[in-house]
């Protein structure tokens, strides 16, 4: 039985943007940006093309506030090409500006009516209730689906922007119809190339990761790491809130968050050539190696902080490799009903995930994150704080305390206004983290409870 952990797809910094759990990511050159050339009309200034260009770049390495720079340098050289205005209006979406944000992105339909992308970055904001479509702009999406017939790409992303409209409009039995009409689209994309989920191996994948790692070998290696006390990693399904418990734990004065990175994942890969049964080989001198490298990478980042969040959700594979290697950091699991975290997965389109397309795939993915998750907790007593989603924004000053007091570090009351900070969110997340905490996302999944039948025998 193989791992089945890659960095995600389509970013030279090897890092996720989408807040997901990539079991087995898919490579998506089919996928495109909103500043893909392939959907630049043509003739752009040379200026214009080189800013979009060295934008894109800055933006694949997480410096946002350079890209979007460039992208208003690109608007600048050549205000009537649509990409310019798209790219800022992405990157806007990253900062928290939403108001320019969205002022980019009707000015890229206005120049480039057909601009399936920009409607569907407009679409994400309404469902947070940051944008609201006009019945002309409404009629047009719909127009656009029928006149992309065929194309299966667009037709993707259009029927996931009418999913969020309807959605946003209380249509809740249209909205259903309208995400799942794109989730077969996606699916129908994925099977042709190969790359659909696989729920026998990846629960194979999960029975033999629990069986490798269990109470005798976890009591054996729990003295070979190091006593650092700076990683804090944050794990939990896609959906469940760990973007937000890393931005409430970077609020605080000491924290300063990486994002996720897949440095353990590769070496762990590596050491135990993809299978998790070979992890039982590794001794105390490469697993203090593996460490010594992680926190080299980490310190060499030069920030004063005395505990940096790690929020790479893969790492929930190989929570007691992350126990051994730092007995002394801090792991957190974020929790949520299950059934939230579906709808909301099925709700999103995600470049690097593969299980979010089908109800029947996410439930399995679903199961096994639980069961591996409760085999961690169980194998690991006291190790891991569980912060439960709904608990988190029904009494957010006491989970809040607990989670700081967990992390080793004193009361701030910057960490209940986590929204007002300007940093860079380029997950799933990147509207609500903006936004104060609020209560309407749980039991969200009730308004579609007809519809989700082919969920529920996977979690009972």
């Amino acid at each position: 039985m193989r791992w089945n952990v890659e960095p995600c797809p389509g970013n030279s910094s090897n890092r996720c943007q989408t807040d997901g759990m990539s079991v087995r990511p898919v490579a998506n050159p089919r996928f495109r940006s909103m500043t893909d050339s392939s959907q630049k009309p043509a003739g752009p200034s040379p200026l214009a093309a080189k800013h979009l260009d060295l934008g894109n770049r800055y933006r694949a390495n997480r410096k946002i506030e350079e890209a979007a720079a460039e992208f208003r340098r690109a608007v600048t050289a050549d205000p009537s090409w649509s990409p310019s205005h798209a790219a800022l209006g992405s990157a806007q979406i990253d900062l928290g500006d939403f108001e320019e944000a969205i002022c980019c992105l009707e000015e890229a339909i206005r120049l480039q009516p057909g601009y399936a992308s920009a409607f569907h970055a407009l679409g994400h904001l309404a469902r947070q209730g940051e944008y609201r479509f006009s019945e002309d702009q409404i009629q047009r999406v719909r127009e656009l689906i029928e006149g992309n017939a065929g194309i299966d790409e667009e037709v993707c992303s259009l029927q996931h922007t009418l999913g969020d409209i309807l959605a946003a409009d209380a249509q809740y039995d249209e909205a259903f119809r309208a995400y799942a009409e794109a989730n077969a689209v996606e699916y129908r994309l994925r099977s042709g190339e190969g790359s659909t989920f696989d729920a026998e191996t990846f629960e194979s994948q999960i029975e033999a990761t629990i069986s490798a790692f269990d109470h005798e070998f976890l009591q054996s290696a729990s003295t070979w790491g190091l006593q650092s006390e700076l990683p804090v990693f944050v794990v939990g399904m896609l959906r469940s809130g760990t973007t937000l418990v890393e931005q409430i734990l970077t609020a605080h004065r000491h924290v300063e968050g990486v994002g996720e990175r897949p440095d353990l994942s590769q070496h762990f890969l590596a050491a135990c050539e993809d299978n998790p049964r070979n992890a039982r080989s590794l001794d105390e001198k490469l697993l203090r190696l593996y460490a010594k490298r992680y926190l080299r990478d980490i310190e060499n980042l030069g920030s004063p902080a005395t505990r940096i969040v790690d929020k790479t959700l893969s790492n929930f594979l190989f929570l007691g490799l992350i126990a051994s290697m730092f007995p002394k950091a801090r792991i957190i699991y974020c929790r949520r009903e299950l059934r939230d975290i579906a709808v909301s997965c099925f709700f999103q389109r995600f470049a690097d995930v593969n299980w979010s397309s089908r109800l029947e795939d996410i439930g399995v993915s679903c199961r096994g994150y639980t069961r591996l998750m409760n085999h961690w907790q169980q194998v690991l007593p006291g190790r891991i704080h569980s912060v439960a989603y709904e608990e988190l924004v029904a009494d957010s000053e006491n989970v809040c305390r607990g989670l700081l007091n967990f992390c080793g570090l004193p009361w701030s009351d910057a960490c209940l206004e986590f929204h007002h900070q300007r940093t860079v969110v380029r997950t799933a997340s990147r509207v609500q983290v903006r936004q104060p905490l609020y209560t309407k996302a749980v039991g969200r999944w009730e308004k579609y409870a007809a519809h989700l039948a082919a969920l529920e025998p996977f979690l009972e």
